[in-house]
Protein backbone atom coordinates (compact mmCIF):
# COMPACT_ATOMS: atom_id res chain seq x y z
CA UNK A 1 0.00 0.00 0.00
CA UNK A 2 3.11 2.41 0.83
CA UNK A 3 4.49 1.07 -2.15
CA UNK A 4 1.48 2.51 -4.47
CA UNK A 5 0.99 5.63 -2.84
CA UNK A 6 4.64 6.40 -2.82
CA UNK A 7 3.96 6.85 -6.80
CA UNK A 8 0.81 8.79 -6.39
CA UNK A 9 0.20 12.66 -6.38
CA UNK A 10 1.73 13.87 -2.74
CA UNK A 11 -0.10 15.99 -0.98
CA UNK A 12 1.68 19.71 -1.64
CA UNK A 13 3.74 20.01 1.56
CA UNK A 14 1.74 19.47 3.90
CA UNK A 15 3.78 20.11 6.91
CA UNK A 16 0.91 18.56 9.19
CA UNK A 17 0.70 15.15 7.64
CA UNK A 18 0.82 12.23 9.87
CA UNK A 19 2.63 10.20 7.60
CA UNK A 20 5.81 11.08 5.47
CA UNK A 21 9.35 10.35 4.70
CA UNK A 22 11.85 12.92 5.35
CA UNK A 23 15.42 13.50 5.16
CA UNK A 24 17.97 15.33 7.86
CA UNK A 25 20.97 17.18 6.83
CA UNK A 26 23.36 19.39 8.45
CA UNK A 27 25.49 22.26 7.29
CA UNK A 28 29.21 21.68 6.36
CA UNK A 29 28.72 17.98 6.52
CA UNK A 30 27.91 15.62 4.38
CA UNK A 31 26.11 13.32 6.40
CA UNK A 32 22.44 12.39 6.02
CA UNK A 33 20.25 10.39 7.70
CA UNK A 34 16.78 9.36 5.88
CA UNK A 35 13.48 8.58 7.86
CA UNK A 36 9.91 7.63 8.23
CA UNK A 37 7.26 8.84 10.43
CA UNK A 38 3.57 7.97 11.63
CA UNK A 39 3.35 11.17 14.20
CA UNK A 40 4.09 13.80 11.88
CA UNK A 41 7.61 15.63 11.47
CA UNK A 42 7.25 17.53 14.59
CA UNK A 43 6.59 14.48 17.05
CA UNK A 44 9.66 12.94 15.54
CA UNK A 45 12.12 15.49 15.72
CA UNK A 46 11.61 16.17 18.75
CA UNK A 47 12.38 12.63 19.84
CA UNK A 48 15.67 12.80 17.30
CA UNK A 49 16.57 15.92 19.70
CA UNK A 50 15.54 14.38 23.00
CA UNK A 51 17.21 11.12 22.32
CA UNK A 52 20.76 12.85 20.88
CA UNK A 53 20.40 15.40 24.56
CA UNK A 54 20.54 12.16 26.58
CA UNK A 55 23.91 11.42 24.98
CA UNK A 56 23.41 7.95 25.22
CA UNK A 57 22.72 6.75 21.43
CA UNK A 58 25.31 4.82 19.83
CA UNK A 59 24.70 5.71 15.91
CA UNK A 60 26.45 8.39 13.93
CA UNK A 61 23.26 10.27 13.78
CA UNK A 62 22.81 11.12 17.31
CA UNK A 63 26.65 11.20 17.61
CA UNK A 64 26.96 14.06 14.60
CA UNK A 65 23.84 16.22 16.18
CA UNK A 66 25.55 15.81 20.11
CA UNK A 67 28.71 17.34 18.21
CA UNK A 68 27.49 20.20 16.17
CA UNK A 69 24.55 21.06 18.45
CA UNK A 70 20.90 19.38 18.25
CA UNK A 71 19.43 22.80 16.81
CA UNK A 72 21.66 22.70 13.33
CA UNK A 73 19.73 19.51 11.78
CA UNK A 74 17.73 20.79 8.68
CA UNK A 75 14.31 18.58 8.67
CA UNK A 76 13.02 18.11 4.73
CA UNK A 77 9.81 16.20 4.72
CA UNK A 78 10.62 14.49 0.95
CA UNK A 79 6.85 12.63 0.26
CA UNK A 80 3.45 12.83 2.26
CA UNK A 81 1.51 9.98 2.18
CA UNK A 82 -2.21 8.92 3.64
CA UNK A 83 -2.58 5.75 6.13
Amino acid sequence: MVLREWYEESEVLNFDAKNMVYDVTTLFNRGEYAGQTGNGLQIRGRGHMRRAAKGKQKSRFYRLLERIGLHEAIYTPMHMFRE
